[in-house]
């Protein structure tokens, strides 16, 4: 059965990724690790967003 994916979930996964993408530019570069982590972090956020949009899709 082929649902639609509502597009709040779609607006939603995008605009969390791009706050986490501003959360790492705003860091100062003194904290490369805590940046490095965050970077880690908002990538995994992404794919769980783009895997739950795709998932649901199925």
């Amino acid at each position: 059965m082929k649902e639609k994916i509502p597009k709040k979930d779609i607006v939603l996964a995008i605009s969390l990724f791009l706050l986490s993408l501003v959360q790492i530019l705003q860091i100062p570069s003194d904290k490369l690790l805590i940046s490095y982590i965050y970077g880690i972090v908002a990538i995994a956020l992404l794919l769980e967003g783009l895997w739950v949009i795709f998932h649901k899709r199925k």
